[in-house]
Order: structure tokens, then sequence, then C-alpha cells
């Protein structure tokens, strides 16, 4: 038969007591405005270079037929 680990309460082992529930704090709205707007201008140049690129091979294979 398999080893099992006996229950903790078993062993004698006092439960755990809980914590208390802590909201987290209101995240600073100004701060994750500015980080959206520059991940989504990031995100719009490599949009932009992929459209580049997929344009480039389109038009390279276009010339070879």
């Amino acid at each position: 038969m398999a080893d099992v680990a006996p229950p903790a309460a078993a062993n004698g082992a006092a439960p755990q007591s809980k914590q208390p529930v802590v909201k987290p704090d209101k995240p600073d709205e100004d701060k994750y405005k500015e980080e959206l707007a520059k991940l989504e201008k990031e995100h719009a140049a490599a949009q932009e270079e992929l459209v580049s690129a997929s344009l480039h091979v389109m038009r390279t294979v276009a010339r070879r037929r």
C-alpha cells in the first residue's frame, strides 16, 4: 500500500489561525493612464513595423511571379 501522510489534525498540529483580510490600496489612476499611453504607443509602433514587413514580403513575392 502507498505511504500516505496523515492529516495535520491527526498528528497533533494546531490549525493555523486566519489572518485578517486587508483590502489593497486604490491604484494611482494617473500613473496607470501614463503607463497605458506609453504601452499603447509602443504597441502601435510594433504593429506598424509588422505591417511594413508584411507589405515588403507581399511585394517581393508579387515581383517574382
